[in-house]
């Protein structure tokens, strides 16, 4: 299984509720704990020196020296692409079955989580989604996107603390 942290940047901080932080920084720590790949995945309209600085601060104290991390820049609201690019790229001794298992959490629920988790579902991935590690701008949007990505046979979770 590998997890997929959608668009923590500062630009959506106002989509991220307080209560989202906890959920996606335990979902870190998972990862972390069983040596899974994570991708941070963040809009590339920044200077590459900008983008480092851009990434949310508790994202970057929790993956600050783990290994097994990739940031990807991506160029529209899925990212999908260029993971499927990325983990393609890898030497064979870093590929692993269990890359074809994503686990996604992040903001802009109805937008940015749920491209990204449909398209990754377009290419025969298990994507599951960690809803109380997602958030949007209000709670219907967040809804919204998660009945859209349940239809396309995104599995949704509810991590209970």
């Amino acid at each position: 299984m590998a997890l997929v942290i959608v668009d923590m940047q500062r630009a959506f901080k106002a989509s991220m509720k307080r209560r989202t932080w906890k959920p996606i920084v335990r979902e870190i720590e998972i990862a972390k704990k069983s040596s899974e790949k994570i991708f941070v995945l963040c809009m590339d309209s920044y200077s590459f020196s900008y983008r480092e600085k851009e990434i949310l601060p508790f994202v970057q104290r929790n993956t600050s020296s783990y290994n097994n991390l990739f940031k990807v820049w991506k160029r529209s609201t899925s990212g999908a692409i260029e993971i499927v690019n990325l983990l393609n790229s890898m030497p064979s001794k870093m590929k692993q079955p269990s890359d074809k298992n994503m686990k996604i959490v992040g903001i802009e629920t109805d937008c940015c989580v749920r491209s990204t988790a449909i398209a990754l579902r377009k290419m025969n991935f298990n994507v599951k989604v960690i809803t109380n590690a997602c958030a949007d701008v209000n709670d219907e949007k967040h809804h919204i996107g998660c009945h859209t990505m349940y239809k396309y046979g995104v599995r949704l979770f509810h991590r209970s603390s």
